[in-house]
Order: structure tokens, then sequence, then C-alpha cells
């Protein structure tokens, strides 16, 4: 009633957030499919709050490659505004499947492209926790089945060392040492004997 009744710009955009996250909620994806035919052009399908429904229904089944789709048609979109609701639930969902040994070789593509495009000013305590928490389900150590793979196709922990190191080492969040998951991230940081100094310095360095 509300999208009928004339609402325009901010109120409009909110509206249809808020019908698509209640479709979303409701597990009715052709309730969702109505709100995007009900958008204006893709000015307002790949709005934040619309292209954030659609990258959580397809996290929630774990389509990784539709939820990493629509977050790239978002970035290209969103120009100056942040996208790290949507990087959330794609880094949960990575999560989660990457912690299954078959589920390591389905993730370290989407999870590099989507910890390679989150900004500066993206990268607060709660979205490292997450790349962390992520990095370290989703990389191999040397007994997994997973290790014989391309490397391409899996994410080793030298790589996801230097990963976190580099997202680390952007934020711009003066509480991350205080709210970060340092446990995860010394299992990615101390992965290998070489990069064991680094890592000390690096968690010196963030308190």
């Amino acid at each position: 009633e509300f999208l009928s009744s004339g609402l325009e710009g901010e109120y409009r955009l909110r509206a249809l957030r808020e019908l698509a996250r209640m479709y979303v909620s409701l597990k009715d994806r052709a309730g969702l499919d109505s709100v995007a035919a009900r958008c204006r052009g893709p000015e307002e399908r790949l709005s934040r709050g619309v292209a954030t429904a659609f990258v959580a229904w397809h996290c929630r089944d774990e389509h990784l490659w539709d939820a990493l789709a629509e977050l790239r048609e978002m970035r290209a979109a969103a120009g100056s505004a942040s996208c790290s609701e949507a990087a959330k639930l794609l880094l949960a969902a990575i999560e989660r499947k990457g912690w299954r040994c078959r589920g390591k070789a389905q993730v370290a593509v989407p999870l590099r492209e989507v910890l390679g495009g989150l900004r500066d000013d993206e990268l607060s305590s709660s979205v490292l926790a997450m790349a962390a928490r992520a990095l370290d389900r989703a990389c191999v150590w040397w007994r997994d089945p997973a290790h014989k793979l391309p490397p391409t196709m899996v994410l080793r922990r030298p790589e996801a060392a230097a990963l976190l190191e580099d997202l680390l080492s952007r934020t711009q969040d003066p509480i991350v040492a205080s709210r970060f998951p340092w446990a995860s991230a010394s299992h990615v940081l101390f992965g290998t004997a070489r990069d064991e100094q680094r890592a000390i310095e690096l968690l010196l360095r963030m308190g």
C-alpha cells in the first residue's frame, strides 16, 4: 500500500528494502521476485536494501556464486556507498561452507574476491572478525584432502595470512584490537614458520 501511494526518494527505497527483507525471512522467493519487479530500473533494483536481500537469499542456500554476482553488481552501482552488510552475509556463508572439507574447494575464489573488494572504511571490527573466521575455516592445511588441488581452487595458509595481514594493516577502526578473534587470526597468521616473526610483529602492533 505504501509503494502504491506515491512514495518517492529515500522513503520508497526504504519501503522496498523492508518488503524484500520480509520476503527473505518468510522464505518466499516469489515475493522477493515481486519486489524486484516493482523496482524502477537498475538503480532501485541494485539499491543496497534490495540487493542485500538477494545476497541474503543466495547465502541462505549457499549459492555463493549467485551471491557473489549480486555483490559485484551492487558494488558497481553503489559508488561511494558501503556494501559491508552484503559482504558480511557472504563471508558468513563462506565460513559455513569452508568449515566442511568438501566445501574448501568451492570458497577460495569467492573469498579472495570478497576480501579484495573491501574498502578501507568497510573494515570495521565486525567485518574483520568475520574475515578472520572465514579465512581460518576455509584455508587448507597440508593434511587436508583438498591440499592436492590446484592453487586457484584452494586457499593455502601463507596466502590466507597475507590476506588477513593486508586487511588488518588497512583498517581505520580504532577498537579492532579489543574486539578481534585473535584465536582465529593466530591460526591463520602462524600457519607457516617463515611467517612467524611477521605475525608476532603484527600482533604486537595491533595491541
